[in-house]
């Protein structure tokens, strides 16, 4: 098994040929099976190949509270599951399906794909570019529009194009996201009632990106997780002044080691995002991925923070 996705109830492995499993309860379809047996649970891990997934070849998985995603080799992003305020980014013609229960390929993407992210009532699929597109529930901002003139998106849409993220890797919670961009900042979107967004006053949503506070220290940032209502950052020190051309630290407890696919688990309605190169298949240990309390956000986002406070 190459990593293991959860939501609810239930759970996703991806093995090392690519192959996607899938057990635990399907009420909503979140298990990729047959339309015949779309409603049934399963106790024991059940092959996921039907559908579009049938004789793709799949890199990443993951798994929001009742839906599930695939990457494929190749870029293509599958989703299936619970529909519900257009979590699974299929556009308006799956708009009124309550749910899908094969995999679907999502098409009209801007480019190809290098990961994707699954939350409570939404979904994100970073695109190599380092794009980021959500699609779903957006009532706390968690899409990056304004609750007022979004409610919800059935098509992956990107942030206002007044943000300028480069975006690396996304984690999902139940109606928030953080973004790890590839300067190695972490940003919040959406709900910040029990302090998920690590950003104080505590309570609130945001729909512009917010700096995550990390302690007044710099940090190597190598994953990231979110729970329903919480979060959880693995970092390091940064061993003095470090710059992409010098030795990179070691990643901690082992993580990955240099000559070690990725190993990724996520968690219960949330997942978990690892920092990555600019190298796809370049080992997670050879990150520069930086968090210092000295680096100040892009510009654009420093003024779009800036009008939110004031409003």
């Amino acid at each position: 098994v190459r990593s293991v996705a959860c939501g609810q109830d239930h759970v996703l492995a991806l093995t090392e040929r690519g192959e996607v499993f899938a057990w635990g309860d399907n009420m909503s379809g979140q298990l990729g099976r047959s339309a015949k047996s779309s409603s049934s649970s399963a106790h024991a891990p059940l092959r996921v190949d039907a559908g579009a997934i049938r004789g793709l070849p799949v890199r990443e998985i993951a798994a929001g509270t009742h839906h599930s995603m695939a990457l494929g080799l190749s870029g293509q992003v599958l989703t299936w599951g619970s529909n519900r305020r257009g979590r699974l980014g299929l556009g308006p013609a799956f708009g009124d399906l309550e749910q899908v229960p094969l995999p679907t390929l999502v098409s009209g993407l801007p480019g190809l794909a290098r990961h994707v992210a699954g939350g409570g009532g939404h979904s994100a699929v970073v695109l190599r570019k380092g794009l980021i597109l959500l699609a779903g529930d957006n009532r706390k901002g968690q899409l990056g529009h304004p609750p007022e003139e979004l409610q919800l998106s059935s098509s992956f849409v990107a942030l206002s194009s007044n943000f300028a993220l480069h975006v690396r890797s996304a984690a999902l919670g139940e109606d928030y996201c953080l973004l790890l961009t590839r300067q190695g900042e972490l940003y919040g979107l959406g709900s910040n009632d029990r302090g998920q967004l690590g950003a104080d006053p505590m309570g609130g949503c945001a729909h512009v990106p917010r700096r995550v506070q990390m302690p007044d220290k710099d940090w190597i940032i190598w994953a990231v997780a979110a729970g329903p209502g919480h979060a959880l950052v693995l970092a390091s020190e940064t061993p003095g002044t470090h710059s992409r051309r010098s030795p990179s630290p070691s990643c901690p407890w082992g993580l990955a080691a240099p000559s070690t696919p990725l190993r990724t688990l996520s968690v219960p309605c949330g997942g978990v995002a690892l920092a990555e190169s600019d190298d796809e298949d370049e080992p997670l240990a050879r990150t520069s991925a930086h968090h210092g309390g000295s680096q100040p956000p892009p510009p654009q986002v420093e003024q779009q923070q800036q009008q939110y406070q004031q409003q």
